[in-house]
């Protein structure tokens, strides 16, 4: 069909000579204002606004045309606008087309969009001073108008520009939800302009957007539409070959017609009579016909041309063609084609005439979503306004594909019963059939047996995988006796080069839907035969067992030692493929060797998921165990106590069941520490007494001393300090006498025992005794390398220069401590450390440091500690003035204390924090009604605990609070604290 698609322009038209209002029609009132004021002006400027300039007859199609004929863009920003699916349509034709955009703000608190940028934005602020915005705008559009003419006034040596003929349909009309292809678009152009190449392929899967890319541009470049105004260049005659138009005589009658239709009227058609020559002849003289003439050809999916055994292309005419066009000189011809692949015998011919454009990846996932709000048009599926991450989701499982996109928008609208967040809740379907059919099941389907074979060893890797690796696999189901001219590593390279398979700097995978698609083409049961005319469907468990044994088989090959240099990636790959594989047993050992790696890389989370998963898989008792444990110290490391508890639990049980008293009492042990550490001292006493009487029994006294130290820190916790000194001297005496049986667990119990003692002389207020026994826990600690024993230290030696006014040296030591924490993750030993530090640099009045060390407290969340770490934050948030904010910090306290306190009514560190919340509370909100309340709170904990060193830290934390005027509303509670002061 030939068409001539000329347009009758207005003068104005033609030169651009308007400028293009984009605006919501919430904004009408303005639009309509500025439009009058405008083309009322001295100069008059010609506004085009859709209500006005409108035709019958398709808006989009004039629409794009105005936008791409104005000589500015004019964007009203509103928040009315900013929400407006036409305007960001609008915004996004003129960005592309490199208009000049410049914002109208009517709002100062609304921010223009991303792709406004570029040009000062003009003020025309609701109520402000409209003529001052009209005079700062007729500046810039006179500005702009300058900056046109200077360009017009440079020479110029061509011809004027001509509307190209047009030699049949194009394939389809661009839509008008095209998105992004910005660079591409660009890639294109170049090509148009560039003298030096002929021929241009564009390669892409299904659904990428090779046609709707080439037909955008050839569509613009037909009106006369450049994104890039330096590459125009006169294009006679523009035709869009089909896919079947490949014989002899239809490329005959494509040029014979390009060539008279291009030919000037009164000159006479150069064709010669017909003879028989050789098809590149042929080619070649109707190429000299066209030397002074530039036609552009879209040939358009020609994957039906090409050999997907070989890769070359099957139509030999088409195949001569092309080559004569990269061979000729003598001709401006501009071929661009599209296909799934590129054939390999065109890749070294001439290669300086023509490149590539890969749309491999689909689109940027901006894009991506920005494609999915313009199909919403109207907001029915949610996606106008949508959740970030369901657009975020629906791109990774799409891929970005245009074409998975519309056919995924097609089908919810043709279904009103399903939606897109119901799409993604379904577990059984990673995407609808229809979708993933035209995103890989039929090319999937067109692959030969060993293609198919490789893509379903590929679809049970989670993660890139070496050829070496996938080769290996391969080579049992297709083995070199017996199929010797099947190259696997050939066949990776061709599935690569279908896009089928990726290749990554790690080695080659599946994308996430091809993944999904294929892995479902397993089998359950067992391997369908590789010959099976029903198709390639291999044993899922096996292919599992396959994969592992290969990384087991490369370790065994390099010795035993080697398990000690696997890195992370390699034991996680194995223990995946043992878990999938249902061998659970390997899979438990590996997950042990990988313990330590991932704990290393702070992932305890992804550990723990593993641990879950094989809960009540392990026949084995052993094992299960085993497990119990590791679940446990991960949950423990993390500060979930009572998860922690309840995985001990679990090993107790398996302990007694065999009867084994040692382990019992481990688990005992285990479950003090947990319960103490959640603030359950109730509990934790009765599994001390049961762990201690069965030390005592089997004559543990490792175990024992262990206890020791624990019952020290429970007795000063319930403010029994001289009770905890005699408990940790004892566990220190146990320590030192039987060192000789574990050497390294005695040293450790030695540390914890001093470190205990320095707190509680501290408490008493035996300074002296508390910093020696503190020094001697750091300087054993240090010698024994035992790097909580140092930080433990450290802050208690940090905590005696505290309560001694030494807030310097005290921040010094405290910060030491941190340090040596850092690596260890235990957290409450962090939070301890921060807590101590903020008071620090509270009393040393660096309020801004403490607030920041006090928030990284808050966030930690242990059941002891974090009721400290609220009363402290209000404190400081308190001092600067913070005093909505303090309160909310003091309430948090309160109700972090009154869980510590249910669990532990003799926590004294509790109703301290009540007090000081309370007093802050006082202060913060202005009111009297809770004096009571902190005066009753620190009563109680004084009748608890009144040593002098735990008065003096109720005192000092007090005073930090209650300065100035405030000391005197809160002398009742002053006198509750310690009625000698």
């Amino acid at each position: 069909m030939l068409t001539d698609p000329s347009h009758e322009k207005s003068e104005d038209d033609a030169v651009g000579q308007y400028h293009f209002v984009s605006y919501s029609r919430r904004d009408n009132a303005f639009m309509k204002r500025l439009k009058d004021e405008l083309e009322s002006g001295e100069p008059p400027c010609r506004v085009w606004v859709d209500q006005s300039e409108m035709k019958p007859g398709p808006w989009p199609r004039q629409l794009e045309d105005a936008i791409d004929s104005c000589c500015s863009f004019l964007l009203v920003v509103s928040e009315e606008s900013n929400k407006s699916p036409d305007v960001a349509r609008e915004l996004h034709r003129a960005s592309e087309g490199g208009k000049p955009i410049i914002p109208l703000i009517l709002d100062s608190k609304v921010k223009a969009p991303f792709q406004a940028g570029g040009y000062q934005s003009v003020y025309f602020l609701r109520g402000g001073d409209f003529g001052k915005g009209l005079a700062q705008l007729l500046k810039l559009l006179g500005d702009l108008e300058l900056g046109k003419s200077f360009k017009k006034q440079e020479p110029v040596h061509q011809a004027p520009l001509t509307t190209p003929i047009i030699i049949n349909a194009p394939p389809l009309v661009t839509p008008t939800y095209f998105q992004g292809r910005t660079d591409q678009q660009q890639r294109i152009e170049e090509f148009l302009s560039d003298n030096t190449r002929t021929l241009l392929w564009i390669s892409g899967r299904a659904g990428s957007g090779k046609t709707a890319l080439a037909c955008r541009v050839l569509e613009r470049v037909q009106r006369g539409v450049w994104a890039d105004s330096r590459r125009k260049s006169d294009i006679d005659a523009i035709a869009y070959v089909d896919h079947a138009q490949h014989a002899r005589s239809d490329w005959l009658t494509l040029f014979n017609k390009a060539r008279r239709l291009v030919t000037p009227r009164g000159v006479t058609d150069p064709q010669k009579p017909a003879q028989r020559h050789s098809r590149t002849f042929d080619i070649q003289n109707l190429l000299t016909d066209l030397a002074d003439r530039r036609v552009v050809i879209l040939i358009d999916h020609i994957d039906d041309l090409i050999d997907l055994q070989i890769y070359n292309i099957r139509g030999q005419y088409i195949r001569d063609a092309l080559r004569a066009v990269l061979t000729a000189t003598t001709h401006r011809l501009k071929v661009i084609v599209t296909s799934q692949i590129l054939p390999r015998d065109l890749q070294t011919a001439q290669q300086a005439r023509w490149f590539t454009l890969d749309l491999a990846g689909g689109l940027p996932e901006h894009d991506a979503m920005q494609l999915f709000r313009m199909l919403d048009e109207d907001g029915t599926l949610g996606l106008q306004r949508g959740d970030e991450s369901l657009l975020t989701e629906l791109c990774r499982r799409t891929q970005c594909n245009p074409g998975a996109i519309e056919r995924l928008h097609t089908m919810v609208v043709i279904n009103r019963s399903t939606t897109p967040k119901a799409i993604l809740q379904d577990k059984k379907h990673f995407l609808p059939k229809e979708v993933l059919d035209a995103m890989i099941a039929r090319r999937y389907a067109c692959l030969d047996a060993p293609s198919k074979t490789m893509m379903q060893i590929l679809s049970l890797c989670n993660r890139p995988v070496k050829a070496d690796a996938v080769v290996s696999v391969f080579r049992l189901y297709y083995t070199k006796v017996d199929h010797p001219a099947i190259d696997p590593d050939e066949i990776l390279k061709q599935l690569g080069n279908m896009q089928l398979v990726q290749q990554r700097e790690q080695g080659y995978c599946l994308l996430a839907a091809d993944r999904w698609y294929v892995e479902s083409q397993l089998s359950g049961d067992a391997s369908s035969p590789i010959d099976d005319p029903t198709g390639v469907h291999l044993d899922r468990k096996t292919l599992y067992k396959r994969h592992a044994d290969y990384i087991e088989q490369q370790i065994s090959s390099s010795g035993p030692m080697m398990w000690r240099g696997l890195s992370t990636y390699q034991l996680e790959r194995l223990h995946y493929y043992r878990f999938n594989g249902k061998d659970y047993a390997s899979a438990f050992d590996v997950l042990e060797r990988l313990e330590p790696q991932l704990l290393a890389e702070e992932r305890s989370v992804e550990l723990i998921e593993h641990c879950e998963q094989l809960i009540g898989k392990l026949e084995d008792s052993t094992r299960s165990r085993q497990l119990f444990d590791m679940l446990a110290r991960t949950h423990h490391r993390c500060g979930e106590l009572d998860r922690a508890a309840a995985c001990y639990e679990g090993g107790l049980k398996c302990v007694r069941d065999t009867g084994d008293l040692n382990r019992q009492c481990l688990y005992l042990g285990n479950l003090a520490i947990c319960k103490q550490e959640s603030g359950d001292l109730v509990r934790t006493t009765l599994y001390c007494m049961a762990a201690l009487e069965l030390a005592g029994q089997i004559g543990n006294r490792v175990w024992e001393t262990h206890i020791w130290n624990i019952i020290g820190e429970v007795l000063a916790s319930l403010g029994r300090i001289s009770a905890a000194i005699r408990a940790s001297i004892r566990a220190l005496k146990l320590a030192r006498d039987n060192r000789e049986l574990e050497v390294g667990v005695m040293g450790i119990f030695e540390v914890v025992a001093l470190a205990n003692l320095g707190q509680h002389h501290e408490a008493q207020g035996n300074i002296d005794q508390a910093d020696d026994q503190c020094n001697r826990a750091y300087e054993f600690a240090e010698k024994i390398k035992f790097q909580l024993g140092k930080a433990t230290a450290k802050r208690n030696l940090g905590i005696l220069d505290l309560n001694q006014g030494n807030y310097k040296q005290a921040s010094r030591q405290l910060t030491e401590a941190m340090q040596l924490v850092k690596g260890a993750q235990n957290v409450q030993l962090q939070q301890t450390i921060l807590i101590e530090l903020a008071a620090a640099q509270l009393m040393d009045s660096k309020l801004g440091d403490a607030e920041l060390t006090v928030n990284t407290a808050v966030a930690i969340n242990t059941p002891f500690f974090t009721p400290e770490a609220y009363s402290l934050r209000g404190i400081i948030l308190q001092r600067q003035g913070k005093v909505q904010e303090a309160a909310e910090s003091f309430h948090h306290a309160l109700k972090h204390a009154e869980v510590v306190l249910k669990r532990t009514p003799r926590y004294y560190r509790g109703l301290d924090v009540m007090g000081l919340s309370y007093s802050g509370l006082t202060l913060a909100e202005e009111t009297d009604e809770y004096i009571d309340k902190a005066v009753g709170a620190y009563e109680a904990a004084r009748f608890i605990a009144d040593e002098p060193g735990i008065v003096r830290r109720r005192l000092l934390l007090f005073s930090a609070l209650a300065k100035d005027k405030s000391e005197k509303k809160l002398v009742l509670v002053r006198n509750a604290i310690s009625p000698t002061h």
